[in-house]
Order: structure tokens, then sequence, then C-alpha cells
């Protein structure tokens, strides 16, 4: 056993030659006897908690049996009347823009949230009915949250109770900015993938409409050369000159260009795209066997004024993405894929 210096007040051991504890300063101490091998603490005991020295952890009155305390208190009731300044600094509300009328139901502010909502109901039954009103209600919905983006923090204020005053109402309004900047930034986020969908879709339906219209054009091309058979003794018109003779019956250069081919052209000139069949130039129609099978205009390759020739110059690669549009002699028109096409020119052939 030997001994050692320990201090009297926090009984801290101190080490050989000082004269006060570096724990807590006390110059008192006695020797104590200790064991070399048994583990040696220089850390101070735990001091002990006394209420009394602590007021803000501790409340006297707190065995009282009507003490309340003061988490539980009424609070202060903050004057709001007033706009502070540091509301009065902000120029911008992101979430009032950005989600306008789930802030302004959040705030109270009915009526505009009703008006927005009307607006918005107004312009998808405008969408069927008055198409040119459309831009109108967005114009006005529009305007709406870039008003209440530019007023958006002095409303919130006056329209909404912040019992913790500032805040509060910077951990609230915080919420709806990040909420409305999210909103914003997701279309522009999303855009490139929309876009990635969208334009093969909306380049398809552009074709069909296309192909719509160029068979119309055959058809209105085919019932004007069979009302110049019916003027002419039934016979076909010349094929070196069929657009400029059936022209009277049309009126107009448009039936004969396909507008896959040369879209809004209007030059007299070309280009046009269709071409009449060559072995019905100027033949008459009882010699026809099969008027319902005999090929009269195609889309051609051939893009001259009055173009004919004898089927060779039907468009390949197929005009329509999966077809062709054929106009017969008995007036009808159809859609034809490439075995299709092939397979009547070898019918054709072999009568």
């Amino acid at each position: 056993m030997d001994t050692q210096n320990t201090c009297l007040q926090c009984g801290a051991i101190l080490l050989d030659g000082t004269d006060a504890c570096s724990s807590c300063g006390c110059a008192i101490s006695q020797k104590t006897d200790f064991t070399p091998d048994a583990p040696v603490s220089y850390l101070p005991p735990v001091a002990t908690f006394v209420p009394e020295q602590h007021p803000v952890l501790y409340d006297s009155n707190q065995d009282n049996p009507n003490y309340v305390p003061h988490y539980m208190q009424p609070q202060p009731v903050v004057d709001q009347s007033v706009i502070p300044l540091e509301v009065m600094q902000c120029r911008w509300h992101w979430g009032a823009f950005g989600l306008p009328f789930f802030w302004m139901l959040s705030h109270k502010m009915f009526g505009l949230a009703a008006m927005l909502l009307l607006l918005s109901i107004a312009s998808l039954v405008a969408l069927g009915l008055f198409i040119k009103l459309v831009p109108l209600f967005w114009l006005a919905s529009l305007g709406i949250s870039i008003y209440v983006g530019l007023a958006g923090h002095k409303l919130a204020w006056k329209r909404r109770t912040y019992p913790g005053g500032l805040l509060e109402y910077w951990q609230v309004e915080r919420a709806w900015q990040i909420g409305g900047i999210v909103m914003l930034l997701t279309p522009i986020a999303f855009s490139p993938i929309l876009a990635a969908v969208l334009f093969p879709v909306f380049a398809q339906a552009r074709s069909k409409a296309r192909a719509v219209t160029c068979m119309s054009n055959e058809k209105q091309s085919a019932l004007g050369t069979l009302m110049y058979v019916q003027d002419y003794d039934e016979r076909f018109p010349p094929a070196s000159q069929w657009m400029d003779t059936i022209n009277p019956y049309l009126k107009s250069d448009e039936s004969y260009r396909c507008p896959q081919v040369a879209p809004g052209e209007t030059n007299p000139n070309g280009p046009f795209g269709y071409a009449m069949n060559s072995y019905l130039n100027r033949k008459n129609l009882a010699d026809i066997k099969q008027p319902e099978a005999a090929f009269l205009m195609w889309d051609s390759n051939n893009l001259a004024k009055n173009a004919s020739d004898p089927m060779n110059s039907i468009a390949y690669p197929l005009r329509h993405n999966i077809f062709d549009n054929i106009s017969y002699v008995d007036g009808h028109v159809r859609g034809l894929k490439g075995d299709e096409i092939q397979a009547a020119l070898d019918g054709m052939k072999g009568k």
C-alpha cells in the first residue's frame, strides 16, 4: 500500500508536487491509501443536481395543485394588424404563384380560389365549344397567379393567423415556397421526356392527316376525270395534259398536289405528286372490262405537272408510311400496301 493526495472538495487525485486541485481549485487535500495496480481515475465525481440552483429547469410552483406548465400557458397574441418590415421587403412568393389554388384555400382567400377554379372549368368547356376563348381564360388565370405571387407575403400575413409570430410565419411560408418551386420545376424537368414521347405521336398524327387529305385529292381528281368522260363521248382525257383538261371541273390546283410531297406549295409548275395511267389515254370507258380493278391515278415519284406513265412511277418507298393512295377507274380510292400494289399490277398484266 502507498499513499496519495486526494482533494477534499471533489475527490480528485492530486499529482505530486501540486498545491491545489486542478479540477476545482481547492487547496485542501488529504493522504489516502491506494493500490498501484488498480486503475486510477483523474475525473472529478459527477456533480449533484440541486433544483433550486437551476430556475430554468425547476419551477418552485410545480407542487401547487393549480400549477400550469409554461408550455401549456396561453401565449401572448401576436399583433398582425401591422405588416412587419421583413415581410414587406419580400417581393415574390413562389408558393402562391406555383400552387395558387391550394395556397389561396390555405390562406382563406376563397373568392379568388373560386374564380380561378371557374376559369379552369370554363377553359375546358371552351376547348369543345368556343376554342377562341381559351387563351382569354388562360390569360385571366395567369393574371391571378401573378397577382398572388407579387402580393403573396403581404396577403399571407393578413389572411392567416400565426400564433408563433414571424418564426412560425417563415416556417409555414417557406414550406409553401419550396412546394411552388418544385411544382414549377417538375414540368421543366420532364419536358425532354414528354417531348421524346409526344413528338413521334404528333408526327404520326400529322402524317395520317396528310394521307387523308391526299386520298381526298385523288377522289376529287378521279371524279373530275369521270365527269370529263361523260361529257366527251366516254373517252378519257389525253394523258399528257390530264390536269389541264379536267381543271375546269375542279377549279383548283390543290387537288393535284399531295400534301406529303409539297405541303403549302403554290407554285403552278409543281411539285404535284400524282400521275395518270397512260394506258387510258383517249381510251373509251367501255373498253375497260374491270373499272373497279384498273388504276386511274396514284401517288407518283414523278412530281411534274401532267405526269403520266404505264404504272411504273408508283411511289416507293411508300409515301404514307405503309401505303400509297390509288384511285380506280370506277372513282373509288384505296390505300394499298406494297404487296397489295404488286399483286394488283400482276393481275392487270395477266389480263
